[in-house]
């Protein structure tokens, strides 16, 4: 499980707009892990093998989930670090006593996370630190058009930006 996808001080490519680079926003799936066995980096610093741990899939609502990443650095201490946040809505409607239940669990335990973006890219995220459930909230609305949904909020610490997979390598154990 070593990453040998080292980072060089040196620049090494440049990008130029090429016309057809445009893509859409949002998270389309996030699948949720509390453990993994296994991984392997390639050269590319793609993550081409995840085994073992059990994934489950929460589809998503459009335009409803986000994640986001940062480089948080510091001068003066010569750190660098990455810190992300994934947002994930749950509808309760009809089935808040399992949507109840997987909150509780998850508040109480790290996972890995792996996002499916609308451009087909899958991203994970905790992979070395897991990531944590910092706020959630599950609501029945006030307005008779307001959501009956939970809320969840994940954060992770990370010493690389979050890795792309390749798709197929990684989800022999999804559920």
């Amino acid at each position: 499980m070593a990453n040998n996808c080292s980072t060089s001080c040196a620049l090494t490519a440049g990008w130029m707009y090429a016309g057809c680079s445009k893509g859409t926003g949002g998270i389309s799936k996030v699948y949720i892990s509390t453990g993994y066995t296994a991984y392997d980096i390639g050269s590319d610093c793609t993550l081409t093998g995840l085994t073992g741990g059990t994934w489950f899939t929460f589809d998503q609502i459009q335009e409803t989930s986000s994640q986001t990443e940062k480089s948080v650095s510091s001068i003066g201490n010569q750190s660098l670090y990455f810190e992300g946040e994934i947002e994930i809505i749950l509808p309760t409607k009809n089935n808040w006593t399992t949507i109840r239940n997987q909150f509780n669990t998850l508040a109480r335990s790290g996972c890995v996370i792996i996002t499916l973006n609308n451009n087909g890219d899958y991203k994970i995220h905790g992979l070395t630190n897991k990531c944590e459930l910092s706020e959630g909230s599950i609501s029945d609305g006030k307005l008779m058009g307001d959501s009956q949904s939970c809320v969840m909020k994940f954060q992770y610490k990370e010493p690389n930006p979050s890795y792309k997979l390749t798709s197929g390598s990684v989800f022999s154990s999804t559920y």
